[in-house]
C-alpha cells in the first residue's frame, strides 16, 4: 500500500495525511511522559562505555565523548565545549546531544581498561583527570542552580 493510498483514504474521510501524523506524535509524547514519570527509568543510570585505550591525547578524548555522545558537528573539541555540552544532557532541545537524560537520571561514564594501558599509562590517566575535573564543573554548576547532578565516572584504579 503506498502512500498515495494512505493520504487518499484520509482524504475521503475528510481528514488529512498530517491528522494520522498527529496522533503518532499524541502517542509518541504520552509514551515518553510514561517512561519519565517511572521511577525505574529515573533511578537507573544510563551507562556510557569508554575504553581508556583510545585516551591517549586531548583528541582522543574529544573523539570519544563526541561520538559516546553525539555532539553536533559544530563541536569544539577543546574541554569549554565539552562542559557545554554535557551540561545540556537534560536538555534534548538545545540539539547539543543526541543523548539525553530523564530528570533525576544520571549519566555513569564507565572507563574501561584503565589496567592495561601499558607505556600510554600517563598519557591516558592525563585524559582520565581532566575528565573527571569536566564531570566535577558540571555537577558543581548543576548543584549551584539547584539541581541534581548529571555525571558520574567509574574506573578501576591502575
Amino acid at each position: 500500500m503506498g502512500c498515495q493510498s494512505v493520504a487518499s483514504r484520509c482524504q475521503s474521510r475528510g481528514r488529512t495525511a498530517d491528522h494520522r501524523l498527529g496522533w503518532q506524535r499524541q502517542l509518541h509524547q504520552r509514551s515518553l511522559l510514561n517512561l519519565q514519570e517511572n521511577p525505574l527509568t529515573r533511578s537507573h543510570p544510563m551507562i556510557i562505555q569508554i575504553d581508556a585505550h583510545r585516551l591517549t591525547d586531548a583528541a582522543g578524548l574529544h573523539t570519544v565523548m563526541a561520538e559516546a555522545f553525539g555532539f553536533p558537528a559544530t563541536y569544539g573539541k577543546n574541554l569549554d565545549a565539552l562542559v557545554d555540552c554535557l551540561s545540556d544532557l537534560d536538555k534534548p532541545a538545545t540539539g547539543m546531544s543526541r543523548v539525553h537524560l530523564f530528570p533525576g537520571q544520571v549519566a555513569l561514564l564507565a572507563i574501561h581498561h584503565l589496567d592495561e594501558t601499558g607505556k600510554n599509562g600517563p598519557k591516558i590517566l592525563s585524559q582520565v583527570h581532566a575528565l573527571n575535573d569536566v564531570v566535577a564543573l558540571v555537577n558543581f554548576r548543576r548543584l549551584q542552580a539547584k539541581q541534581m547532578p548529571l555525571l558520574a565516572v567509574a574506573y578501576e584504579a591502575p
